[in-house]
């Protein structure tokens, strides 16, 4: 028999059953609702759950995995060449007066040309009496030089006239042969690099008043015209010997003349002078041309060395840039 709790369990799964049958006319299996009424509990063996206590801790959030972001090559970055700082050129040294007179001194030396002239050699100045000893002295001496010279000086008294004749002669072709020498080296040169190494050579005299810088005779340098009261004298000594008295007499001589007669000698040499005055003129000229050309020549040359310098620079930079090129 069915207890009142049962029978009203029967009457809720008839009812909902006829609901089911009616509802859209569609049969559904009975054990569909029977499921649904009576669940069956599975069984369990997991741990009881206990209740949370107020001393429990909440449980800490776990944090979200963020993305990995993904990887991009970073762009290189362009390498900026700095400028290079412009140079400091350092001052000029400024020379002393010691040095500057040194260098003036030294390019003085070059324009007069002192080691291009030829020496006059052992032979150039000898005499009767030098060749003579030369020749009679023996190598080594067997005794006292003094007692030696005395010994030759006597005999040299006494050698024959055509002895002495033959010693004058030698003396005289040594010194031909020296000025030969020189008048060939006068002729190879410019007569411009002659006034020019001759006005250097003043100069000298007067820096150098203790040395000797004697003057290079050329004929073919302008010389200067007699005039005043030079022309005077010259006219006046011709019939006279050189006695210093009688050139002492003309000198007093041309004071004493009137300014008409000392002007009619000066216009007579006149032309002498303009002339003269336009040779040397020339020949200043082609002294500065020549320095110029020289100038420029020097600098043509250093900057040809410098140009050569870059471009072996150059040439070295490519080869290097070649070489690194090839081994990457």
């Amino acid at each position: 028999m069915l207890t009142s709790v049962g029978r009203a369990a029967a009457r809720r799964v008839v009812a909902g059953n006829r609901l089911a049958l009616t509802t859209n006319g569609v049969a559904i299996p009975r054990a569909t609702f029977v499921a649904r009424a009576i669940p069956i509990r599975s069984f369990s063996v997991s741990q009881r759950t206990r209740q949370a206590t107020a001393t429990d801790s909440p449980a800490k959030p776990k944090k979200a995995t963020k993305a990995k972001k993904s990887t991009k090559p970073k762009a290189a970055k362009a390498k900026t060449s700095k400028a290079k700082k412009p140079a400091v050129k350092k001052p000029k040294k400024v020379p002393t007066p010691e040095e500057a007179e040194k260098k003036k001194i030294k390019e003085l030396k070059a324009r007069a040309l002192l080691k291009e002239e030829p020496r006059p050699g052992p032979h150039a100045g000898q005499t009767e009496w030098t060749i003579f000893v030369g020749e009679n002295t023996p190598t080594p001496l067997q005794k006292p030089l003094a007692e030696h010279v005395r010994e030759l000086s006597a005999r040299f008294k006494d050698i024959s006239s055509s002895e002495k004749q033959r010693l004058a002669s030698q003396a005289e072709a040594n010194r031909q042969a020296y000025q030969n020498k020189r008048q060939s080296w006068l002729a190879s040169l410019d007569v411009a690099d002659v006034y020019s190494a001759n006005l250097a050579r003043s100069r000298l005299r007067r820096a150098l008043p203790k040395k000797q810088f004697s003057k290079l005779e050329d004929d073919r340098l302008p010389k200067k015209p007699v005039e005043g009261m030079n022309l005077y004298v010259q006219e006046r000594m011709k019939g006279q010997s050189g006695s210093s008295v009688i050139f002492s007499e003309v000198v007093q001589e041309w004071k004493n003349m009137d300014a008409a007669q000392q002007r009619s000698y000066k216009v007579a040499s006149e032309p002498a002078l303009v002339a003269w005055r336009q040779a040397v003129e020339q020949l200043s000229n082609a002294v500065a041309e020549k320095k110029r050309a020289k100038k420029d020549a020097a600098k043509a040359e250093a900057a040809a060395a410098k140009a050569a310098q870059i471009q072996a620079r150059e040439e070295r930079k490519a080869a290097k840039a070649a070489q690194k090129a090839a081994s990457a």
